[in-house]
């Protein structure tokens, strides 16, 4: 089993990264955030797997596993995903 270290340059706070769009479940112990976030100046889109806490009461903390892209190239990606969407003929996964 992978363990799964906090970046440690990211606030503990998601709400003090940016705005948090929405979350899906990836599986019983990660979710897949959407955030817009800022760097120096560089408006971005983060998406990210947060792993669940593991000691009860304490907030999900970021993983490495995502990606963090200029908000520029946001469309490309989203019109990407939608061409996935449509190649996988409404499959979905238990």
């Amino acid at each position: 089993m992978e363990t799964q270290t906090p970046n440690t340059n990211w606030p503990e706070n998601a709400s003090e990264r940016g705005p948090l769009i929405g979350e899906v479940r990836k599986n019983s112990r990660e979710t897949i955030r959407v955030q817009l976030t800022e760097y120096e100046g560089h408006k971005l889109c983060d998406l990210r797997v947060w792993a669940n806490a593991t000691v009860p009461g304490a907030p999900p903390t970021p993983t490495k596993k995502g990606v963090t892209f200029s908000r520029s190239i946001l469309p490309d990606v989203i019109e990407l995903l939608q061409q996935a969407e449509a190649m996988t003929d409404g499959d979905r996964d238990g």
